[in-house]
């Protein structure tokens, strides 16, 4: 009877590394079809995507508007938009900073 047992069990583990092996071999198989044909279309992909990113960037550059509906301000809204103004500069400079650090 433990002789049985014995067979059944390494057969067993013989399946499961069988197996193990099988899975390991399709994956790779898989990624390596995927990986090869794909490269191609994200390397066009991430040059559309960039130069668009460089399109916005220098529209925004060249936009630069000034804010609008600004004549005829009360001394409290001009206080307002003052304090707005600070703000962002401040949060740019943080940002500015922030990157600074990373690099």
């Amino acid at each position: 009877k433990a002789d049985i047992t014995r067979e059944r069990h390494e057969f067993r583990q013989f399946r499961l590394e069988r197996e193990k092996k099988e899975r390991a071999e399709r994956h790779a198989k898989k990624k390596k079809a995927v990986t090869g044909k794909d490269t191609k279309a994200d390397e066009s992909k991430k040059a559309a995507i960039a130069a668009a990113m460089e399109r916005a960037k220098a529209k925004r550059e060249q936009a630069e508007v000034a804010p609008k509906n600004t004549d005829n301000l009360t001394e409290a809204q001009k206080q307002q938009i003052e304090e707005a103004e600070q703000r962002r500069a401040k949060a740019q400079q943080a940002t500015t900073e922030s990157g600074e650090d990373k690099g």
